[in-house]
Order: C-alpha cells, then structure tokens, then sequence
C-alpha cells in the first residue's frame, strides 16, 4: 500500500480513507463504494449502504454549495 497525505492509502484500483471508527475503501477510477473497515471486521459494500454513502455525499456536497453562495 503506498500512503499519501491524511492517511489515505491505496492499493491497486482501490483507495481507503479513515473514518471514524474505522476505514472506507473506494474503487479509485469511479469512487464506488466498495467496503468497509472497523472493529468488528471488513464488509463487503451492498447495494443499501452505497445508497446510503450517495446520500449522506450528496447532503455534504450541497452544504457545501450553500456555504459557498453565501
């Protein structure tokens, strides 16, 4: 794995970025949601949680907006 800055690691196709409680690894190209990493385990992405990744990303990216156009 090759580390750059903020702990953001890569390996291959695939980025992982620390979140509290753990890590969330992204395919690099598309930024798909692949995975999850905590204190109970790693799982795998499924189709639920990668809408609730959009959502909870789509909510952050507007506020950010709005905070901009202030």
């Amino acid at each position: 794995m090759t580390k750059r800055k903020k702990n953001i690691e890569t390996s291959g196709n695939e980025v992982s970025t620390p979140v509290d409680g753990g890590r969330v690894t992204r395919d690099a190209t598309s930024g798909r949601f692949l995975k999850v990493q905590g204190s109970s385990g790693t799982f795998k992405a499924v189709s639920t949680s990668e809408d609730i990744v959009k959502s909870v990303s789509s909510k952050h990216s507007e506020a950010l907006k709005r905070l901009a156009n202030r």
